[in-house]
């Protein structure tokens, strides 16, 4: 039997997710299938949100907000007494995502991941007559949720501006096409770019990006490694998970961004990152006010990151390769927010890491197929 990866949320989880993993007893280890209990649907109903974004007109309420811990409760006492469901466990994943961020979404992926492992023969939904379809809906499923969720509900970093924002990768994406503040306003609110880097250069946040790097260097490899055990078990019957990973993707190098030339190395003190920030060419840190809020410098950090990334570089290995296209990537992004080059760039650089057969899986379910795919390289 393979070893159970680590599951550690820390304080945040009051649940020991190894026991979610524990044989039920009985004649069948993965119990029964909930699909028409009445769990399915409180689950459902604590996951109903309304949109905030979108208006309300004449038919202004409050808003239903969903229930994350509700869904995480109801989610991992189903896992531990009653039923291995790959759908339980993909729901979990995403409310842990939601509560605890990188690190919520590394150990669910970890616990799909570990489920499969033991139980993929006898859990639910179960594969019968030779129809594989309804055991891969539940990783369909979370191929179109999570990216939502790891783009727009994971937060980077928070900045005390104002208002306290926080700022997802979504929100980081778009500064690069953020007006310019104006310089008389003080109550502006426009957080550009330069204005995110330098806030992410302050010690208490530095410190965060650091950690949430290497969780994503962990959840992309995890990640990874829940899509090939996926591929070998389902075949071509496998959905395609490759929208996560793409997401993850743009995670890691939105973090890495945000740290820096300096990169993970964590500073002695402030002074020693402000220093190491100037002389890589970034600008440092400045004070504004008691409020500390920092300002934006004239020069880029992310054109400090793609100068230090490709200057005088010789390129190492493949993986080398794929990041310094990624730099390159952000780069455009920021000198060139409505080419189309640098979306070209990343999606080269998600190919690149994807093994073949999901490849192929993916343009074929892309609108236009493999002429269209042929077609963007030239090759029709």
């Amino acid at each position: 039997m393979n070893a159970i990866p680590t599951m550690d949320l820390g304080e945040a989880s009051p649940v020991d997710p190894d026991a979610l993993l524990e044989a039920l007893p009985g004649d069948d280890p993965a119990g029964v299938s909930l699909r028409y209990d009445p769990l399915y649907q409180a689950i459902r109903t604590a996951r109903e949100e309304d949109d905030q974004t979108l208006p309300m007109g004449d038919w202004e309420r409050p808003l239903v907000k969903a229930d994350w811990k509700r869904v995480a409760s109801l989610c991992s006492d189903a896992l531990q007494h009653r039923s291995k469901d790959f759908q339980l466990a993909a729901w979990l994943c995403e409310a842990w995502t939601y509560l605890h961020g990188i690190d919520g979404f590394l150990a669910g992926t970890r616990l799909l991941t570990a489920l499969a492992q033991r139980y993929w023969e006898s859990a639910w939904p179960r594969i019968e007559d030779g129809d594989a379809e309804p055991r891969g809906a539940p990783f369909a499923w979370a191929n179109e949720v999570y990216p939502h969720v790891l783009a727009l509900h994971v937060p980077l970093l928070t900045i005390d501006a104002n208002e306290p924002e926080t700022i997802s990768l979504d929100r980081w994406e778009r500064s690069a096409i953020a007006p310019a503040p104006v310089e008389d306003d003080e109550d502006a609110a426009v957080l550009t770019r330069e204005l995110i880097v330098n806030a992410a250069a302050q010690r208490p946040a530095r410190a965060a990006l650091v950690h949430m790097y290497r969780q994503l260097e962990d959840a992309g490899g995890q990640w990874a490694a829940l899509v090939a055990q996926v591929d070998a078990l389902l075949g071509d019957d496998a959905p395609s998970l490759a929208r996560v990973s793409a997401v993850l993707d743009r995670l890691l190098r939105a973090v890495t961004v945000l740290l820096g030339p300096q990169g993970v190395q964590e500073p002695d003190d402030v002074s020693t990152l402000q220093l190491a920030g100037a002389s890589a060419g970034a600008g440092a840190v400045v004070p504004l006010s008691a409020t500390d809020v920092p300002v934006a410098v004239p020069r880029s950090p992310v054109a400090s990151a793609c100068t230090a990334a490709v200057a005088g570089t010789t390129i190492a290995s493949r993986d080398h390769a794929y990041q310094m296209l990624a730099t390159i990537a952000d780069y455009l992004a920021q000198q060139e927010p409505h080419s189309p080059t640098p979306y070209l760039l990343r999606r080269a650089v998600v190919w690149g890491r994807m093994p073949l057969p999901e490849l192929m899986r993916e343009v074929a379910r892309e609108e236009g197929g493999l002429g269209r795919y042929l077609s963007m390289l030239g090759l029709d």
